[in-house]
């Protein structure tokens, strides 16, 4: 094979993700939860590809970050032609949850709701493997956020910035099976 004895290199890159394609609409982790960084690693001893040009790589991954949304590990290996030419590849695979995740759908079209109007959401829990399951309990609160816009003047000109203000406006417990 013309990759034998080649040698690899690479990284792996873990991010949050808030969606999972098993459940299209659905939305995973706290809305209000600051968005951890993403974690790069070096793959460190990698082998050489073997006679036919293969070459199995075992991914461990330790320090994940703490995070109510699902994770994804970005990984990427590249191997270096005779001429010193990379060629790159990159797989995107799930990194399962120690916990079960939930789920949150809302039941209307658009980002915005019209005032007096009543919001309707699906919601499930899934473990690490997609299967849904039931969870007895689940805590809820509706926040509404207000804005309103604080002006200064700066020198000679004039300035705003946003200030925001939350308010708890109802909560309760739901009980979610694995078939609704």
């Amino acid at each position: 094979a013309p990759a034998a004895g080649l040698t690899l290199e690479g990284e792996v890159n873990i991010r949050p993700t808030r969606s999972w394609d098993l459940f299209p609409k659905y939305v995973f982790g706290l809305a209000d939860e600051e968005q951890p960084e993403d974690t790069r690693t070096t793959l460190d001893a990698l082998p050489v590809l073997n006679e036919q040009g293969k070459a199995e790589i075992p991914v461990v991954l330790n320090d994940l970050p703490a995070t109510t949304q699902r994770l994804n590990a970005d990984i990427v290996v590249r191997m270096r032609e005779g001429g010193g030419r990379a060629v790159e590849r990159k797989l995107t695979l799930p990194v399962a949850s120690d916990t079960n995740m939930i789920g949150i759908k809302p039941e209307f079209d658009s980002d915005n709701l019209g005032e007096n109007s009543n919001a309707q959401f699906s919601v499930i829990v899934s473990d690490a493997n997609g299967k849904r399951v039931t969870e007895d309990g689940l805590e809820w609160s509706l926040v509404k956020v207000e804005r309103n816009y604080q002006w200064y003047r700066s020198g000679s000109s004039w300035n705003y910035e946003p200030v925001t203000y939350t308010k708890k406006v109802a909560d309760g417990t739901v009980t979610v099976d694995e078939q609704t």
